[in-house]
């Protein structure tokens, strides 16, 4: 890797560093306001630009690679993936949901609001959309290759693909964290599910489906519990 693109993998790094993750390591879901009343997210849409912008260089320095990155074929084998893997994020949640409930964990409060009518439920579509595409490009897509690039500078070994993929799952997961151990643990797992679906199918519509609609319907079947 040359060095000026070094540094600047690692400015961009820096950047989903403070842009996305550090901030959920200090909020509270008590201060949370996202869940509680449902408006525009424009905030997400802004985050979605940027993610768009951020993956816009990797694909940019890996045309022949990442052309399809957005294509929509073979729709048969890769509906069938998605519908394994949204499966697979609701069975692993629904395991910690019992682990909780056996160990009495105690998660935090976070206000939530199931929308009241259409423009609501627009509004919160909305939301878990923008969430779940500028998430899937930066975690699914931008960092696990990134994050591989820069690793090209450690010594030699046969560890290095699966150190960008434990380093991207711990950064998706340290995004949730202000929700709780439990929440943080989720996303852990629910990160290597996404990212298999994108490998399989080779497009981020794929993950980001499975990931919006796990999203939007535990809204309604896991935070009202």
């Amino acid at each position: 890797m040359k060095k000026h693109y070094f540094f600047f993998e690692i400015t961009l790094n820096l950047l989903i560093f403070f842009l996305w993750i550090l901030p959920n390591v200090f909020s509270s879901p008590s201060n949370l306001t996202a869940f509680s009343k449902w408006s525009f997210p424009l905030n997400n849409l802004i985050f979605l630009i940027l993610a768009f912008l951020i993956s816009f260089v990797e694909i940019k320095n890996n045309e022949d690679s990442f052309k399809n990155l957005f294509k929509i074929n073979k729709l048969p084998g890769k509906i069938l993936t998605t519908l394994v893997s949204l499966l697979l994020l609701f069975l692993i949640e629904t395991g910690l949901q019992f682990i909780a409930v056996k160990v009495q964990y105690q998660r935090p409060e976070a206000k939530v609001k199931i929308p009241e009518d259409m423009l609501e439920f627009c509004f919160c579509s909305l939301t878990f959309f923008f969430a779940a595409f500028f998430e899937e490009l930066i975690f699914r897509f931008y960092e696990p290759y990134s994050l591989g690039k820069i690793s090209l500078l450690l010594p030699k070994n046969n560890q290095k693909k699966w150190i960008s993929e434990l380093v991207t799952a711990l950064l998706f997961s340290v995004c949730h964290f202000y929700l709780g151990i439990f929440a943080t643990i989720n996303a852990f797992a629910a990160h290597f599910v996404l990212r298999y679906c994108f490998k399989k199918t080779s497009s981020i519509i794929f993950p980001l489906a499975a990931h919006f609609f796990y999203n939007l319907l535990s809204l309604y079947i896991f935070m009202t519990l």
